[in-house]
């Protein structure tokens, strides 16, 4: 099959070095060579396996994220860390979904000071399956405890401490968030200037219904319609469908969690970015407007990439 969006000035049929590497592949060669060329000149977030085929009625759709000089933070080793809104545009450009029912607190909430948070997601992999993702942070924020005495020793550290007291279960879950990102999509805690002057490069697997069968094009278009309208009547309450009882899965009973350890047991670890910012999400500023509804690039690098 051709690639759905052919690089620019060069044809689909040509083996040479995409002049563009952002758009829509359906054909496995030509996606090669662009993912090829993308880790020369890119960070290549979702490598391809060899031998990999796309899946039938499918296509593969590559973003380039741009980070922004507001995107990132000092890091010990004088290199730069993502803050939670670059990793969230590239979840997002990945196909990041986290489950609400395993994403949630493992502690049993006696201590107001003390949070650990379990966050646990999956995204599409190009071969059609799907990749789970996890992370967990202990927030301990108890008088004594190695992050308080942290956060105190910094300069406006009664001001900051009284701040991540008050949100430290929005801490928790984002730097769980964090981790599960950098873990599970292969990205490190820091990198150069000029590393990041790089964008990050994704591909992800998306449903095309696209195909050379022009029976099979009518089954998917169908298909599409008929799903259409049913999802119009669940949501407007003609002729709603009833699941069957048996159709339902079984409710899951969701563990009470632990109680708090001793204040001894805990200490700061390479995600308490805190004193020198509260880099995971928290109390950051929206992000730009350019990137707020989408996770490529922005025009000027889509020439490039």
């Amino acid at each position: 099959m051709a690639m759905t969006t052919v690089p620019t000035n060069a044809p689909a049929t040509d083996t040479a070095k995409p002049a563009r590497i952002t758009g829509n592949y359906s054909d496995s060669a030509t996606l090669g060579i662009a993912l090829e060329s993308a880790s020369a000149r890119a960070h290549l977030v979702s490598p391809v396996n060899v031998g990999f085929s796309i899946p039938m009625l499918h296509e593969v759709a590559i973003v380039a994220v741009k980070i922004l000089e507001a995107e990132v933070y000092p890091t010990q080793g004088g290199k730069m860390g993502l803050t939670k809104s670059a990793l969230d545009r590239i979840a997002i450009a990945a196909g990041v979904e986290w489950d609400p029912r395993e994403s949630r607190r493992l502690d049993d909430g006696s201590d107001p000071l003390f949070v650990e948070y379990q966050a646990v997601g999956r995204f599409p992999t190009l071969d059609g399956s799907y990749r789970t993702i996890t992370g967990t942070k202990i927030m301990d924020l108890r008088d004594g405890s190695a992050q308080m005495r942290t956060i105190l020793a910094a300069k406006n550290g009664e001001k900051t401490l009284s701040q991540t007291r008050t949100f430290i279960g929005e801490h928790a879950e984002s730097k769980a968030k964090n981790r599960a990102i950098r873990s599970g999509l292969g990205l490190r805690s820091g990198y150069t200037s000029d590393e990041l002057n790089k964008p990050f490069i994704v591909a992800r697997l998306i449903f095309s219904g696209h195909s050379d069968d022009p029976e099979v094009r009518k089954i998917v278009a169908t298909e599409m319609v008929r799903q259409r309208f049913s999802a119009e009547r669940q949501l407007y309450g003609v002729s709603r469908p009833v699941a069957p009882t048996s159709a339902l899965p079984a409710a899951q009973s969701i563990p009470a969690g632990y109680t708090p350890p001793p204040i001894s047991t805990t200490a700061v670890d390479a995600d308490d970015d805190f004193p020198v910012g509260n880099y995971d999400g928290a109390f950051e500023p929206p992000a730009d407007s350019r990137f707020a509804h989408r996770g490529d690039a922005d025009a000027a690098d889509q020439g490039k990439f």
